[in-house]
């Protein structure tokens, strides 16, 4: 059984779009996925199938992936049927009664049938579980930067013109803490040799990665690149 009691609102045009799009738009999405390979989430998945498919720009296509996504991974959590998730989807729609989410008697069935068979597909299955199991940590890096500074050291019987001085870093990491919409910062004080050691331990993974990927090869495993 789910656990759904609400559609944030970031999936809220996905869905709207997935109910208006015409049949010709939504087969052409379907055969587009089904031709598609397997790729690290769904907005490159957006990116491979978007010249196939008909009556959606790109955005509108990630949308769309990325709200019926975002119900793969809610199936997953919960251990619910398809067949479930679908259903509260399409109550808590009823009960919103937005023009946002323009759901009628009418296309009701058409919506259930297209969403019960995007949240079936295996390339969107394998572009959302991988976001899913990359970011399952509490704490998940989004970006860094790394300040340069000279820092002077003055005379202190003069106070006035700096006789000394040494180079500093401040490593600024920007990450986000569980389902928090917010992100965080960090920042973290390093001196020269502290860089170097970074540098040393971000080539030791990178050559960690490389011996590990021999693996996929001799298994048939195919390994998705967050970094496509």
């Amino acid at each position: 059984m789910s656990n759904i009691s609400s559609i944030p609102k970031r999936f809220q045009a996905g869905l709207a779009t997935l109910i208006s799009i015409e049949d010709s738009g939504y087969n052409s999405l379907l055969v587009a996925l089904e031709n598609a390979s397997l790729v690290f989430n769904t907005k490159n998945l957006a990116l491979q199938i978007s010249p196939s498919v008909k009556g959606l720009n790109l955005n509108e296509l990630r949308a769309v992936l990325s709200s019926a996504g975002s119900l793969i991974d809610l199936r997953e959590r919960d251990e619910a049927a398809t067949s479930e998730i679908v259903q509260d989807i399409i109550g808590i729609i009823n009960e919103m009664e937005s023009d946002s989410l323009p759901l009628t008697k009418e296309t009701e069935g058409r919506f259930r049938d297209r969403l019960s068979k995007l949240l079936d597909n295996r390339q969107l299955y394998f572009a959302s579980k991988s976001v899913d199991m990359i970011t399952e940590y509490e704490n998940v890096f989004v970006s860094v930067r790394i300040a340069t500074d000279l820092r002077p050291v003055y005379d202190n019987q003069t106070n006035e013109t700096p006789k000394a001085g040494m180079i500093s870093h401040i490593l600024h990491l920007h990450y986000q803490r569980g389902e928090e919409s917010d992100h965080r910062d960090l920042y973290v004080a390093l001196d020269s040799e502290n860089l170097k050691y970074l540098k040393r331990m971000i080539e030791r993974a990178e050559k960690k990665a490389e011996s590990l990927r021999p693996i996929f090869k001799q298994s048939g495993i195919i390994e998705l690149h967050p970094e496509e």
